[in-house]
């Protein structure tokens, strides 16, 4: 993970009203098996700022 984008996680941790996008990339990271998939949805944790955005787009 590039500093950049672990400042960006860090940073948003704190958010009111769920995980946060630390939280959120975690879980994708957890969850998704898949190297192409992962990469592609675990960005929505930052992008999005949704804790379960992951979650969506990897069902569809």
């Amino acid at each position: 993970m590039s500093p950049a984008l672990f400042l960006v996680l860090l940073l948003s941790a704190g958010q009111h009203g769920g995980q946060g996008a630390l939280g959120c990339w975690s879980s994708c990271q957890r969850h998704v098996q898949d190297q192409a998939l992962r990469a592609r949805v675990c960005q929505l944790c930052v992008t999005t700022g949704r804790s379960d955005a992951w979650v969506l787009e990897a069902r569809t």
